[in-house]
């Protein structure tokens, strides 16, 4: 796992689906206590995925407070806020309304995995 500038704060929960080729994205809330999927653009943000859980095993999740690692699908800027994906990537954030999640700590390129601190989920320009 590459540094990063807090310590992970790490909860386990379980995978609702398959999520083996998801690690170091975002994820959120499933249908059922526990349970977690990979987050969107329209589910909000609980945190980062840090293993490769398949359906229905242990999920270790780093949570807000703590750092991470995280897959980019755009070229990000360390400092920059990010929001998610259709996908669970990270991208800068840069619309009104999109949900934040971290906060880039190095800079990152499309498909590079970052290091970042991991903040509560609120959405740009929203009252969260």
């Amino acid at each position: 796992m590459m540094s990063s500038f807090l310590e992970p704060r790490i909860k386990t929960y379980y995978a609702q689906d398959d999520l083996f080729d998801k690690q170091y994205h975002f994820v959120t809330f499933g249908d059922a206590d526990e349970k977690i999927v990979l987050a969107n653009s329209k589910n909000g943000i609980l945190g980062v995925l840090m293993n490769r859980p398949k359906k229905g095993d242990a999920a270790e999740i780093a949570l807000p407070g703590g750092g991470a690692e995280l897959k980019m699908s755009a070229t990000i800027t360390r400092g920059d806020n990010i929001s998610v994906t259709e996908v669970g990537q990270g991208k800068k954030s840069s619309v009104n309304g999109e949900f934040v999640g971290a906060v880039a700590m190095e800079n990152g390129v499309p498909g590079k995995i970052i290091s970042v601190d991991l903040v509560r989920c609120q959405q740009v320009g929203g009252n969260n």
